[in-house]
């Protein structure tokens, strides 16, 4: 780990502490020089950002989540089966878009998905797990709005062609990385995902995913968790998968 150790220690009933200094290993601070900093005058960091919200969570255990990916599995027989944050992002996708349909006069407004990359491991050669710093990258896509043949409300055909163009974003996020790394292009995405939100162009939703995380396994003294979580992010519309400690579900 990026810090190599943490040591405290009780002897006989008196609190009595030994610490040892912790260090960085400078292999894991290489961030600034695979992307250089940029001039960022104008940009405006906080967009999106409201004291205004509301924080729910969601669980949705193993058995509920294969039920789900079997229907959307079913669907499209030759292409590679939907993962566990794939499918709960459809479907979690697919009521976003319901429920705010209300709050729009305009039916035909663009739905647009943003789902966070951890570019750790996409950058050639890659960097190692804990490598300190926000080494992200947003990936976009605008699924289609259909009705599905039968008329369910599930409109399980969109929800599987939402999976799919997840899919088409992160392999372009694949490519781009060298260009990333010689560029402004993060900041200029930026810059106009905030320009088209403020006005309205377009509903925005926003993912991202901590599955896989060993958080379950962390043990400061006073035993493992039960159930962990994050701090409420000040963002509107930002969906976060997190494990739950029984195996698959989230």
């Amino acid at each position: 780990m990026a810090i190599q150790s943490l040591q405290l220690a009780r002897e006989s009933g008196a609190a009595s502490a030994s610490l040892r200094l912790c260090f960085l290993k400078k292999h894991l601070l290489r961030k600034a020089t695979l992307f250089p900093p940029k001039e960022i005058t104008g940009y405006d960091s906080i967009a999106g950002i409201t004291k205004n919200k509301v924080t729910k969570r969601f669980v949705f255990d193993a058995s509920t989540i294969e039920d789900l990916r079997a229907k959307y599995r079913d669907l499209q027989k030759s292409e590679k089966h939907p993962s566990r944050v794939e499918t709960l992002l459809a479907f979690m996708w697919r009521r976003f878009v319901g429920a705010t349909k209300a709050d729009h006069d305009d039916d035909n407004k663009m739905h647009r998905v943003i789902y966070t990359v951890n570019l750790r491991p996409r950058i050639e050669p890659p960097l190692p797990q804990y490598s300190f710093g926000n080494i992200c990258r947003i990936a976009l896509t605008a699924p289609l709005l259909g009705k599905s043949s039968s008329g369910d409300d599930e409109d399980q055909e969109s929800c599987y062609g939402m999976v799919r163009r997840v899919r088409e974003a992160l392999s372009k996020v694949d490519k781009d990385v060298k260009t990333l790394q010689h560029g402004g292009e993060h900041l200029r995405v930026m810059d106009r995902l905030a320009q088209s939100s403020s006005t309205g162009e377009v509903v925005t939703s926003s993912y991202t995913s901590l599955c896989q995380f060993p958080v379950y396994d962390i043990d400061f003294g006073w035993g493992r968790p039960t159930w962990v979580g994050l701090a409420p992010l000040p963002i509107n519309d930002l969906m976060l998968f997190l494990d739950t400690k029984e195996a698959g579900g989230i």
